[in-house]
């Protein structure tokens, strides 16, 4: 069986204009890929099969939508790819994984009500600080207990 994991999604600016979250979200998971940067912590434990949870946070969003599975191990990005991430204001990100059996919640499962049950959540009232980076590994039953909302 394979590993769990979170991958957050945040604002990002682009010249002059703010490009949401949910945007970002919608986009990649639509061309069945994720990117990080060189820095992502823990994007080496990534293999296909792994599960993954979709999280969009930023002010007014604190939710989860999709899941999905790894279906390639991580890589340098492809020409292809880029300039989807040029366009969304991520050029930074030099890492992709594809995805496959993206399942999108039928309503966003927000965390707050949540946040008591989740293990990884060591700092209940600064719940957000758990979320803070791009990628996280959880366990299959903070997993379980975030889908069984769906």
């Amino acid at each position: 069986m394979g590993s769990f994991f979170i991958f957050v999604a945040m604002n990002t600016f682009l010249d002059d204009k703010i490009i949401p979250a949910t945007d970002i979200v919608n986009v990649l998971l639509n061309k069945n890929f994720w990117a990080f940067s060189e820095n992502a912590p823990v994007k080496h434990k990534l293999k296909p099969g792994d599960t993954v949870l979709f999280y969009v946070g930023g002010k007014g969003r604190h939710h989860f939508v999709a899941t999905a599975k790894i279906k390639k191990p991580i890589q340098k990005i492809h020409e292809d790819k880029l300039k989807i991430l040029q366009e969304l204001g991520l050029s930074f990100l030099t890492y992709t994984v594809e995805l496959s059996d993206v399942n999108w919640f039928k309503k966003e499962i927000k965390i707050v009500p949540l946040k008591e049950q989740l293990n990884f959540i060591k700092d209940k009232k600064n719940y957000g600080l758990a979320l803070r980076l791009p990628v996280r590994e959880i366990s299959e039953e903070d997993y379980k207990k975030i889908t069984s909302e769906q």
